[in-house]
């Protein structure tokens, strides 16, 4: 049986909403002599798996609202719980959910048909469709989720992200973990490649059904790679702090590797600013987090 849930009532996360604007790095000229220096890594690479990075971590809060209220495998109850809870999460208007359940797997198709706008003005079009299974040994929920001709501001994603999603328990908070095999391309035909292996920690509002108060520790690495380029590796040294009231991680820092040396991305000491600082030797240059320029 099927059913399909339109979310007129579907606002409001936080202004992190989801949570993230695909973004990208930019700085000023001052960053030429930075760029000549960067141990075989360009300001360019930097930009563009930050922007990949963040438009994952976009979907991932858009798409980990629906997870929270999968409470039962029950089309009547999920479709109820939907209609209840789903006032307070930020899928826009122009999204329409579908609901199939077979046996224990449920799974939700968003389709944002050809064009689709987010409140923070991300531009979307195709589908995302998830699969949702319980897992009674650990107490856990497996979610998979897959790109349909899936577009995010006119770049092109595809591939496959797995997650595992643990309870509270008497000795740790609620957490995921994750593994992304993903592509983007952009207009011009370029393309990035990522791979990676992450922990959420759910820190703080995890005791309510408030969005807005939530906040995540991410830990873990990821590796990229360009069509016809080297592959960098990214470890994360600080856990990245992301908080549901800010569209930018506000804190935490990122090794950027290649095999002639490393970069550190420094996000700051937890003001919602959407500054970054980029260091290589002993130049450090800021730079601002925003959308990459068309």
């Amino acid at each position: 049986m099927k059913s399909k849930y339109y979310s007129k009532s579907i606002l409001g996360i936080s202004a992190l909403s989801f949570f993230f604007l695909f973004t990208t790095l930019s700085c000023d000229s001052d960053s030429q002599d930075i760029e000549t220096n960067m141990a075989d890594i360009s300001l360019a690479e930097v930009s563009d798996f930050t922007e990949i990075e963040n438009a994952e971590e976009s979907i991932d809060e858009m798409t980990e609202g629906l997870s929270f209220l999968m409470k039962s495998t029950n089309e009547k109850d999920l479709g109820k719980d939907l209609t209840k809870d789903f006032k307070n999460r930020r899928i826009p208007d122009c999204a329409d959910i579908f609901v199939e359940t077979a046996s224990n797997v449920t799974t939700i198709t968003i389709d944002f048909g050809d064009e689709c706008v987010t409140e923070k003005e991300n531009v979307l079009s195709g589908k995302i469709i998830m699969k949702f299974r319980f897992m009674l040994q650990n107490a856990s929920m497996m979610t998979t989720r897959i790109y349909e001709n899936f577009y995010f501001n006119d770049k092109k994603m595809e591939g496959r992200v797995s997650k595992q999603r643990f309870g509270r328990t008497e000795n740790t908070n609620p957490y995921s973990t994750v593994s992304k095999n993903i592509q983007v391309t952009w207009k011009d035909d370029s393309y990035m490649t990522m791979t990676a292996e992450k922990k959420r920690e759910w820190i703080e509002g995890n005791e309510n059904m408030i969005w807005s108060d939530n906040v995540f520790l991410i830990t873990g690495e990821s590796s990229f790679q360009k069509r016809g380029g080297k592959s960098r590796s990214v470890l994360i040294t600080k856990p990245l702090r992301r908080e549901m009231s800010c569209k930018f991680i506000v804190s935490g820092t990122k090794k950027i590797s290649s095999d002639k040396g490393d970069a550190v991305l420094d996000y700051g000491n937890g003001e919602c600013d959407g500054l970054a600082y980029l260091t290589v030797g002993d130049q450090t240059t800021e730079i601002q987090i925003r959308k990459r320029k068309k």
